[in-house]
């Protein structure tokens, strides 16, 4: 399971978490924790289940290897995030 941080947009505050409390409790509840090389970010497994953070805000290297792209409404050309 994949839990995406979401991007601090106007009025969305209603839905945001804190984030660094949600990851001390994985690391808490976790009896193994692996670090993805190529994303850099933790993989928590707890209870069979595996747990991924995806913080793609605070860690740049998120979006060092990605290679996708989107289209606007526009027909310009952006990076997914």
């Amino acid at each position: 399971m994949q839990l995406i941080e979401l991007m601090n947009f106007k009025n969305v505050s209603q839905y945001m978490v804190d984030i660094n409390c949600l990851e001390k409790t994985l690391e808490s509840r976790a009896t193994f924790i692996k670090e993805r090389q190529m994303h850099r970010r933790k993989k928590y497994f707890i209870d069979g289940v595996e747990v991924e953070l995806v913080r793609p805000i605070d860690i740049s290297s998120f979006c060092a290897n990605c290679n996708r792209l989107r289209l606007t409404s526009t027909g310009k050309l952006r990076a997914i995030l």
